[in-house]
């Protein structure tokens, strides 16, 4: 086996060294890819200073988690290299004791024609908070076996060559979020399935940002649109893009324009619709 693990960071040195140092607590020989996406705060000399071993690979600070990790991927693809095995890693999430021995360990239970995706859970509360989802969107906590699941969170995730033959790497149209989704829609689509670790193999806490995500609270109408449509936003076009793909020309065109009329209105307007929406509903 000869596996990559890819990684995209930006602008939090601590926590990017925190995790490359649990990584390397892993009994695996890998290689990591590393994307230092512009960072200011010194994140790529300190990880070369540390980790020397590491393919640091620099980015201008417009990629983001989506872009950055398909630039990680393809850079490893480039080398005189025949990877087994990718690993997604988001710098921010620890991993448990063996954790990718035992990512392997299921997916050649799988003849390693799918994907895993980690269950991940909170590291003090021990509740879920990313890997794989149902058609609903609602976690799929582990039960001690593997399951499939509809969507994933690209928090940990193993996806063996077979896949990457199949489906190829992420798609450039997602710049922060949803490459993730798309990815293991694209797989199911090519009778790849994604499935969830009977376990918690890692942690991380839930990312309170993304309750904010379709609308900023507190801002101008300028403001609103400027975030609406950056990466950390819903970015409409990313995400019509996404709907029209996975849900049909009709529902991209309905959500993208309900998108825009929820930033349009004022909070007076909001307030006033949702309590009439409510009254009609009781």
């Amino acid at each position: 086996m000869r596996i990559a693990v890819l990684m995209t960071c930006h602008n939090r040195r601590e926590t990017t060294l925190t995790c490359l140092k649990n990584l390397y607590d892993q009994d695996l020989d890998f290689d990591v890819y590393l994307v230092d996406d512009g960072s200011t705060d010194g994140t790529g000399k300190a990880v070369k200073q540390h980790f020397p071993e590491i393919n640091v690979i620099t980015g201008n600070g417009t990629l983001f988690w989506n872009r950055g990790m398909r630039m990680a991927w393809q850079h490893a693809m480039a080398q005189n290299i025949s990877y087994t095995h990718y690993i997604w890693l988001n710098d921010d999430t620890l991993l448990h004791d063996h954790a990718l021995s035992r990512l392997l360990a299921y997916s050649k239970e799988l003849q390693d024609k799918h994907i895993i995706c980690a269950a991940i859970n909170d590291p003090l509360l021990k509740t879920f908070t990313y890997g794989g989802k149902d058609v609903m969107s609602q976690p799929v906590p582990p039960n001690g076996s593997l399951q499939r699941v509809h969507y994933m969170n690209g928090n940990l995730v193993l996806v063996p060559k077979y896949v990457v033959d199949t489906i190829g790497v992420l798609d450039a149209h997602y710049r922060h979020h949803l490459g993730d989704y798309d990815y293991g829609l694209r797989a199911a689509k090519n009778n790849i399935q994604v499935y969830t670790t009977p376990e918690y193999i890692g942690s991380c806490e839930s990312n309170k940002a993304l309750k904010t995500r379709g609308r900023k609270p507190g801002t101008t109408l300028t403001e609103r649109f400027r975030f609406l449509y950056s990466p950390l936003g819903v970015d409409p076009i990313a995400q019509f893009i996404y709907q029209k793909r996975h849900d049909g020309l009709l529902i991209a065109i309905k959500n993208f324009t309900v998108i825009h009329i929820n930033n349009l209105l004022s909070n007076g307007m909001r307030k006033f619709y949702a309590d009439k929406i409510k009254k009609e509903s009781d």
